[in-house]
């Protein structure tokens, strides 16, 4: 599914009432900006692609389920440490 900004907005403006202003979150947005690259010369030099590419990295990025899953399984690893932590 293609997630446009107004689509974001929307499901933010949702989630603000269901959840309230001061809920805690954790957040990434990536837009054809965040799509460069760089040589595997040592260069610091990014390749930056048009816009038309760059758009549609993006729009594949949600057939990536493995970011999701590290997402969760990420989450899983900071609720056993924080037990941990309040077990001592």
């Amino acid at each position: 599914m293609i997630v446009t900004a107004k689509m974001m907005k929307s499901a933010l403006e949702r989630f603000i009432i269901d959840n309230g202003e001061d809920c805690p979150v954790y957040y990434q947005i990536f837009s054809f900006h965040d799509v460069v690259d760089y040589d595997n010369d040592g260069s610091e030099d990014a390749i930056v692609y048009d816009r038309d590419f760059a758009d549609k990295v993006i729009t594949d990025l949600h057939q990536e389920d493995h970011i999701t899953e590290y997402i969760f399984d990420t989450i899983g690893d900071v609720i056993r440490h924080r037990l941990a932590r309040q077990s001592h």
